[in-house]
């Protein structure tokens, strides 16, 4: 794991810092240890050049704005320097708004691109990281969760679409879907979102950049391809674990309510075995982190985002010929997870298929086919 870096004097640096050159950082002025705390030190000198706009961007910060009173609470005892209600040399008010502290940061941040400058005036306008960070996730996830799961809602009640579903006379009614989310609700408040309040803190531990600019897309795409491959290699042990017995009988079954499943059942679990896949997920990135040093939060976003449109495809129970797996042969797709479900047996991966191919836990026509073949050659050689 790669330590975190120290100052000149010794103290441990907060990896989330913005590093300003000429900023109080290098000189004996205390600079904030938040993005939103930041937000009131950056008022110092406005660029005089394009080059200074240039040179910005390779520090991943934002450009100093003009100086203003800082009004956060406990500014004087935090940073040494008394409150300045009362200065008459202010040029302006900080901006009271999140639009307010939008434009005022694009004014002198031109090198940054729309979305950075929604994301850095989200922070600044919070003043809290932690509650800035953890209302984004949950809104994030639920907005995500339940819009997803909103078109196969619809489409189970579009008699056109039977055709495609995987167990034909199996069509949840409204009732079942309803009750589904009530519990699905239930433990995202009371399960998922102390979670998510802490994730911050987390991410600011193990080193997650939430600064702006943000990483390039090459960048996010590669490390998403990553965290997917990781997540299923845990998913599948670990799902593979639940279905043991004991586990199953006292944690699993919850998930297995629904023998023909439906988009909302993706998270319809147990708590326990809601936090235990759930490290795949998160638990994965902040190790990655934790050794590379290298991930921003908002690739975290996206690749959250994306498990969570696979995790309810895949309980969606319909199977299409424009499924992604006729494309991807190794991409498990709804067909693969729909069989676990009716069989309650084998397709224990998440994604992808090959753990199953490779530790022979397959359950599909042609699985069975080849160990039906594979017994008969068995036994002729016997």
């Amino acid at each position: 794991m790669r330590p975190r870096q120290a100052d000149k004097a010794g103290t441990e640096m907060n990896p989330l810092t913005p590093k300003l050159p000429n900023s109080p950082q290098e000189s004996n002025n205390p600079f904030p240890a938040s993005l939103s705390d930041f937000i009131y030190f950056f008022r110092q000198t406005p660029p005089k050049s394009t080059t200074q706009l240039a040179d910005s961007t390779l520090h991943h910060q934002l450009i100093p704005l003009p100086p203003a009173c800082p009004s956060a609470a406990g500014y004087a005892d935090q940073f040494g320097q008394p409150r300045c209600e009362n200065s008459t040399t202010l040029l302006s008010p900080p901006p009271t708004s999140y639009w307010g502290q939008f434009e005022e940061i694009s004014k002198y941040n031109t090198h940054l691109n729309v979305a950075e400058r929604l994301w850095a005036a989200w922070y600044a306008y919070m003043q809290n990281d932690v509650l800035a960070t953890g209302i984004m996730s949950f809104v994030m996830h639920e907005v995500v969760y339940f819009g997803r799961s909103l078109p196969w809602i619809i489409i189970d009640r579009i008699k056109y679409f039977n055709r495609w579903k995987i167990q034909h006379n199996k069509i949840p009614t409204i009732q079942e879907q309803w009750n589904c989310a009530k519990l699905v609700l239930l433990s995202h408040f009371t399960v998922e979102l102390p979670q998510i309040w802490l994730f911050h803190p987390m991410a600011q531990y193990f080193g997650l950049a939430t600064g702006v600019p943000f990483p390039s897309i090459w960048k996010m795409m590669y490390q998403i391809a990553i965290f997917f491959v990781l997540e299923d290699t845990w998913h599948y042990f670990s799902h593979r674990a639940f279905h043991w017995g004991p586990l199953y009988k006292s944690v699993h079954k919850i998930h297995h309510q629904y023998s023909a499943p439906f988009g909302l059942a993706a998270e319809y679990a147990s708590p326990i075995e809601v936090m235990a896949l759930g490290f795949g997920t998160v638990g994965c990135p902040i190790l990655w982190c934790a050794f590379t040093g290298d991930l921003h939060i908002l690739t975290m976003y996206i690749w959250i985002v994306l498990r969570l449109f696979q995790a309810i495809d895949a309980h969606s129970g319909y199977e299409f010929p424009w499924s992604l797996h006729h494309f991807l042969p190794f991409w498990a797709g709804a067909d693969h997870h729909d069989l676990h479900h009716e069989k309650f047996v084998g397709n224990y991966s998440s994604s992808f298929r090959w753990w199953d191919y490779l530790l022979d836990t397959e359950y599909s026509p042609e699985a069975v086919q080849r160990r039906r073949e594979k017994s008969k050659v068995a036994k002729k050689t016997e």
